[in-house]
């Protein structure tokens, strides 16, 4: 079996640039009154940059898109609260 995925580099970059802009334009939208539906937006998002990157072994990426979406999840269902400081750590790792 063949494990060159150097023909999917082009569909991995054009995918991960749409999910990072997803995450982007999902936190410039967050505010104390946020829902669970915009977290688990934000969520979708982490958690399809981490599949491709897993799969593409970008593993960096996917470590952190997989950090991303288990905060989100805790998140959505209530159990963190987003602080200013945590949505500033958030949008300086996704900008990294």
């Amino acid at each position: 079996m063949n494990n060159d995925l150097s023909q999917y580099k082009d569909l991995y970059f054009k995918t991960a640039h749409e999910y990072a802009n997803g995450l982007n334009s999902g936190m410039e939208s967050l505010g104390p009154n946020s829902t669970p539906e915009k977290f688990a937006e934000l969520h979708r998002f982490a958690h399809s940059l981490k599949s491709q990157s897993t799969v593409m072994q970008f593993n960096n990426i996917a470590e952190l898109a997989g950090t991303l979406e288990q905060l989100f999840d805790q998140l959505q269902k209530g159990e963190q609260r987003l602080t200013p400081d945590m949505q500033a750590e958030i949008n300086e790792s996704i900008n990294t």
